[in-house]
Order: structure tokens, then sequence, then C-alpha cells
């Protein structure tokens, strides 16, 4: 075998080998948390950060929480889908003037799932529809166990 195609074929299994291992890496070890938000699987700040919020630890420096966002890997995949981030913002918002809350917290659920941090005006509002999930998920079911 020449020097150029072995040289080109260790390329070419490097090149595939590092995409196989970027995209078993996006959902090779990820968690889903009670509320059902997908934990980052990067191994990283941010995702440690997500997993503490979502297990109920808030006492964090939110500042430092950000931060991470930007240096994970997470923030890429929110560069690769802004565009679905943002019509999910936007579904949050007209869902919420239709009181349709089972879609708010599918919406809400999404956009959390690419970026945990939100937008700094938004924050309270996400952090606080996190904390209804459970609760509203449940009286929901409440209230259709009844109408049968």
């Amino acid at each position: 075998m020449s020097a150029w195609l072995r040289t080109s074929h260790s390329k070419a299994f490097v090149s595939v080998s590092l995409l196989a291992m970027l995209l078993s890496g996006t959902g090779a070890k990820a968690e889903t948390s009670g509320n059902g938000i997908v934990i980052p699987s990067f191994d990283d700040k941010y995702s440690a950060y997500v997993r503490n919020l979502e297990s109920g630890k808030t006492d964090i420096d939110y500042s430092d929480f950000r931060n991470s966002f930007l240096e994970s890997r997470q923030f890429d995949l929110k560069r690769a889908k802004l565009s679905e981030y943002t019509n999910l913002k936007k579904e949050v918002y007209a869902q919420m003037k239709q009181s349709n809350y089972q879609a708010i917290i599918k919406a809400a659920k999404a956009m959390l799932n690419i970026d945990y941090t939100t937008d700094q005006g938004d924050q309270t509002f996400y952090f606080g529809v996190t904390r209804i999930f459970a609760r509203l998920e449940e009286s929901l079911r409440k209230g259709s166990r009844s109408t049968k």
C-alpha cells in the first residue's frame, strides 16, 4: 500500500471515527430528569449545573452557570438549533395566550433541552415552569381521570 493511500485511509478512518464519537456522544450517556428534561451528556460544568438544578439544588452561581453554557458543546448545539429554539419560544407565548398548559409544558421542555439557561429576561419564567411541571401534569392527569 502506498504511503499516500495509507495516509488518506488513516485520515478517513479518523474522520469517520470522530464523527461516530460525536454522534454517539450526543445521546450515549444522556439521562433524563424526573421532569423530562434531558441532562446534556457532555460531562462538563454546564451539564453538572443542569443536573443539580433538575434535582432541586438551586443555590448555584447563576453567572457561572450562564458562562459555563458558552463553554459547553451544548452552546454549539443551540446555534445549530437556533431556528427551532426561536419557534419554540414563540409557541410557548402563543399557547400561554390560549391557556393550553400541556402545549406550554411540551414547548418549554423542548426549549430547556436546547438551552437551560434561557434568555436573561425569561429566566424567572422558565425556572418557574420547570418547578410547576410535576404539579401541573399531575393536575391534568387527575382532571382527565375525573372526566372518564
